[in-house]
Order: C-alpha cells, then sequence, then structure tokens
C-alpha cells in the first residue's frame, strides 16, 4: 500500500505552511509517517473515498498546533499574512507563539482520499494527477489543534459549496447540513485564529 502526501502535506512536513506542521525534532518524521501508514491502511473508508482520520496520541506530540485560542494573542504584533491555497490570510506567527509552549496540540489527524477520490476532485489538475497515479491514498493535510476539531475555513468552505468538493455535491448534502456546517465554521472563527 502506498500513500502519497500531497503538496499541501509535504509542506506541513517541510515546516513552511499555514496550519499544523511537523515539530521537527528527534525522529518525530518516522514515527508521524509510521503512524499514517499503519491508521491508513486498517480505515475503512466511506463511499466518497473522503476521510478525516483521528491520530494516535504518540504521533500526535509529533505535531504543532495549527491554531490558538483568539484569547492568547493580545497584540498585533503576533499576526502576519500568509498566502494559503491561493488566498491571502491572517494568521497567528507560529514561532511567537510557539516559543511561550503554547502550540501543544490537544487533537490531530490527517485528511485522506483514496486514489479515486482524488482523481475525481474537481480541483485536482492534470499534473497532480500524474502525480498520484502510483499511490492508493493521498494525504492532503494534517490537522493539530489546541481546541475543539478544526473546521473548513470560511473561504474554503465557500469554495466547496460552489464546486470545489465531490462530498458537497452529494445528494445528502442538504440545505439544513451547510447551515449547520456554516454555523460551526462561524464559532471556530470568532474563538479560534489559525498559525502559520
Amino acid at each position: 500500500m502506498l500513500v502519497g502526501f500531497f503538496t499541501l502535506a509535504q509542506s506541513q512536513l517541510d515546516g513552511d505552511a499555514v496550519g499544523a506542521i511537523l515539530r521537527d525534532e528527534g525522529d518525530n518524521r518516522t514515527v508521524l509517517m509510521d503512524a499514517v501508514h499503519e491508521i491508513v491502511g486498517t480505515h475503512k473508508f466511506p463511499k466518497n473515498g473522503q476521510a478525516v482520520i483521528e491520530l494516535p496520541e504518540h504521533a500526535r506530540a509529533c505535531l504543532i498546533s495549527g491554531d490558538v485560542e483568539r484569547g492568547q494573542v493580545a497584540k498585533a504584533v503576533y499576526t502576519r499574512v500568509r498566502e494559503h491555497r491561493g488566498e491571502l490570510l491572517v494568521v497567528v506567527d507560529r514561532e511567537l507563539m510557539d516559543s511561550r509552549g503554547r502550540l501543544a496540540p490537544m487533537s490531530a489527524g490527517i485528511v485522506v482520499y483514496t486514489k479515486e477520490a482524488f482523481m475525481e476532485d474537481p480541483e485536482t489538475t492534470a499534473t497532480d494527477k500524474a502525480w498520484a497515479a502510483d499511490y492508493a491514498y493521498v494525504v492532503v493535510t494534517f490537522l493539530a489543534s489546541r481546541g475543539p476539531k478544526p473546521t473548513l475555513s470560511s473561504s474554503r468552505f465557500v469554495r466547496n459549496l460552489a464546486g470545489g468538493n465531490n462530498a458537497f455535491a452529494d445528494k445528502d448534502y442538504t440545505i439544513e447540513k451547510a447551515r449547520a456546517d456554516a454555523k460551526e465554521v462561524a464559532e471556530y472563527e470568532a474563538n479560534w485564529m489559525i498559525v502559520g
């Protein structure tokens, strides 16, 4: 079973991403990779081939949280602008927050697609498809949070609704579900900020 790490996940492993990144010390990369291969290989994927899978506790410690509670960000000096997936975002400066010990995650997981789901995703380019041809699964991103399970950003949520993710086009995805998801996104963004 071959697992590929998409561009976003790879940038998280390299420490150059918005959101969760690898805590690059000791054998963290090996521990995290072993855990990912183990959980992906045993996971039962839903029909749409997209899953968020929780990482075991020992692997969670290998990541730096991708968010911080707004109440801990008291000064504008802690924020900066970063580009992420083609969007400019205001994020909390990771180095300043992590130096204060505020970014140990309380939960962590991965977003992973089966090869078929990745190939059918509306945002997958021809270049992405050529890259993924040899993999059975593609890890799209790592998630790590200090608080509740992070939601999509409001802009990513809108892009997905507009056709950027096949899970949102499923006949079972109702307007009631969209409203509930939108409320969850708004509540998360009112209390948490992304780190980068």
